[in-house]
């Protein structure tokens, strides 16, 4: 007959073990998760930079034609007088 004292032995060392891998691999989630959340906000800071400048030079090239189409119109008119 077997020993019913072995089998709760068993289980006293397996449980702590299961334990502690079940919580390392929470805490590797738990950090990798954080991990991700600080590259998302990294990229989303730099693209909205990138986005600031785009339009920032967008408004000085539109500032530019603006000048140019004013240039045009004023030569126009005056070779029309």
């Amino acid at each position: 007959m077997r020993n019913p004292w072995r089998q709760w032995r068993e289980y006293a060392i397996a449980s702590p073990i299961v334990t502690a891998l079940v919580i390392a691999l929470v805490s590797i989630g738990v950090v990798g998760f954080q991990s991700l959340k600080g590259d998302i906000r990294n990229t989303e800071a730099r693209l909205r930079e990138e986005i600031q400048a785009s339009e920032a030079r967008q408004r000085g090239d539109i500032r530019a034609l603006s000048d140019k189409l004013d240039r045009v119109l004023e030569s126009l008119l005056a070779a029309r007088s």
